[in-house]
């Protein structure tokens, strides 16, 4: 089954060999596994921006053609690719990294991430850099995701946006409440909003009373109208929530529970694919990196669900189980099937 869902695809030979390398992913050890030489694996990292944009617009169709007719959540989330050691890769600064609990220096990266509920497919990303690297380039994570949903509208017609309070900034919202698209996001709780007669700080004017656990009430953001939620969670912790049509309280939290998809995501591609591992110097050879390991969790994640594996690792561990059956009885024809030159 996992060889006929591979033999529809040509998936690139880097995001294979990323599947496929229990060690590091250095070129060195992921041109051993393949029984490759390094300028092969590496001959795709000529043209990093061309390869890039192919591999965007190859993982678009192939979400398109799995998640057809089917109802859909875009969610947005960023992650910090720790790179202490580094020195001369472009584009490092300074961030939080969550795993470490610390800010580290890195490179910061926003995906995209598609999903109907069951099948979740990072389909886009895009490079962050601080004011103070970009200078008068600079975008900020709000305008950057704007241009990636602009992007993705036009092949997919979303439910809903999720995101976290990075993204419930002015702009964003804006621009969702003019094209129409529903989101739910998280709410920093110290915004000036007003509700009926009452303007201030969110947390002030929408309050849980006692015993209580969720409230929710209709109001403005920057002359704009939202609603606006309170939820009491796990140990007393209170969130705040916003989004542009009215959620009851039981779907407000299984909505939000979709976000988790792409941390799950971020988690196996840095702890099985080799995220953080590359250290190329240019940053779009960097961002092409991350589109091969995007793709290998695509492919992943289709083997997860059509052979019915309980989860991604696990898929990523039969295929691998099959790149090497597949290479000891007929190198000619892994290369036919598998092999990616940009």
């Amino acid at each position: 089954m996992i060889s006929d869902i591979l033999q529809k695809i040509n998936m690139p030979m880097y995001s294979k060999a990323l599947a496929c390398t229990e060690s590091r992913k250095t070129c060195t050890n992921l041109a051993k596994c393949m029984n490759e030489t390094h300028d092969a694996i590496y001959q795709s990292f000529r043209s990093p921006i061309e390869t890039g944009n192919a591999i965007k617009d190859e993982l678009l169709s192939l979400a398109k053609n799995e998640l057809s007719g089917k109802t859909t959540c875009l969610i947005f989330d960023d992650s910090q690719l720790s790179k202490p050691y580094a020195k001369d890769i472009e584009g490092l600064d300074l961030g939080f990294d969550g795993c470490m609990g610390r800010a580290e220096l890195g490179l910061q990266i926003i995906t995209a991430l598609v999903t109907d509920g069951n099948i979740r497919l990072p389909i886009n990303l895009i490079p962050y850099f601080s004011k103070q690297i970009a200078k008068r380039a600079y975008k900020t994570k709000s305008e950057l995701a704007i241009g990636i949903t602009l992007f993705l509208r036009k092949s997919f017609n979303f439910a809903l946006l999720i995101a976290d309070a990075h993204y419930s900034t002015k702009t964003f919202m804006s621009f969702l409440s003019e094209i129409g698209q529903a989101f739910l996001m998280k709410f920093t709780c110290t915004r000036i909003v007003t509700i009926g007669e009452k303007t201030g700080q969110l947390r002030r004017i929408l309050r849980l009373k006692k015993n209580e656990h969720f409230r929710s009430a209709q109001g403005s953001f920057d002359g704009l109208f939202y609603y606006f939620y309170v939820v009491k969670v796990k140990n007393g912790i209170t969130c705040y929530f916003i989004s542009l049509s009215e959620i009851t309280k039981d779907d407000l939290i299984v909505l939000y529970r979709i976000r988790w998809n792409i941390e799950l995501y971020h988690r196996t591609a840095k702890q099985y694919l080799g995220w953080k591992d590359c250290q190329m110097r240019a940053i779009e050879k960097q961002e092409l990196h991350t589109l091969y390991v995007m793709y290998a969790y695509f492919i992943a994640e289709l083997i997860r669900v059509k052979c019915g594996f309980d989860s991604t690792e696990s898929a990523l561990r039969a295929l691998s189980d099959v790149k090497s059956s597949l290479r000891h009885d007929c190198k000619v024809a892994f290369r036919e099937n598998f092999c990616y030159v940009a």
